[in-house]
């Protein structure tokens, strides 16, 4: 199974080991708790196709859900605040209307013109993005919770709990390594409810592991 990225986390453990002591000038063998530190390894999966497809179902799902239940898109903000105010609106519009202009200047001939043309549009374009950028930042409390930010979050913790996994046994040279998804389930739900149950356990070393 390839890996986007793997972290391990020490664990503790009482173990019962063999000690030598001297007993009555006898050395002898005798059992000891002791305590003992164990790795465990935890990875994200490289998710696969059909996983992406799944993603963009799963987000499309949430929009339209959000939408349905009365939750504003980013469109919908933007223009409410482009109708209170004139600068804003400029700023939204002339970003649309570079975007258009650097399409049409992409389709045309790669000369030397119409390359530096094509560069100039677009650090217009960043410096405008900036400037969109520092406004919605002045409004999180409002574009924080559009339809799309929801769905994007959600979809988020969609991949979370998709993609974590916990190494069970390492490869040796004859048998392949065994790994187990972290959060248990075939549905969204079911992962849901396992991620929750975690919680509940208040561990510490699984606190860890999910904020890692």
């Amino acid at each position: 199974m390839k890996k986007l990225y793997q972290f391990n986390i020490p664990i503790s453990k009482t173990v019962d080991r063999a000690v030598e002591k001297e007993i009555e000038g006898k050395k002898v063998k005798v059992l000891e708790k002791v305590e003992e530190q164990e790795n465990k390894f935890y990875f994200i999966k490289r998710p696969s196709r059909s996983e992406y497809e799944s993603a963009e179902f799963f987000y499309d799902k949430q929009f339209g859900s959000d939408v349905r239940g009365g939750i504003l898109t980013k469109s919908e903000i933007i223009k409410s605040f482009s109708n209170e105010d004139v600068e804003i609106k400029k700023v939204y519009e002339n970003y649309a209307n570079k975007e258009n202009e650097l399409q049409r200047v992409s389709l045309l001939e790669k000369t030397e013109e119409n390359i530096l043309r094509q560069k100039r549009i677009q650090q217009e374009l960043l410096n405008i993005l900036i400037d969109i950028q520092n406004f919605e930042l002045t409004k999180s409390s409002v574009f924080d919770h559009t339809a799309e930010s929801r769905a994007r979050n959600r979809t988020i913790f969609w991949w979370i709990l998709k993609l974590a996994y916990k190494l069970d046994k390492a490869k040796t040279d004859d048998k392949e390594e065994e790994v187990s998804a972290l959060f248990e389930g075939e549905s969204f739900e079911e992962r849901l409810a396992s991620y929750d149950k975690i919680l509940e356990l208040d561990d510490k070393h699984y606190n860890e592991v999910i904020q890692r």
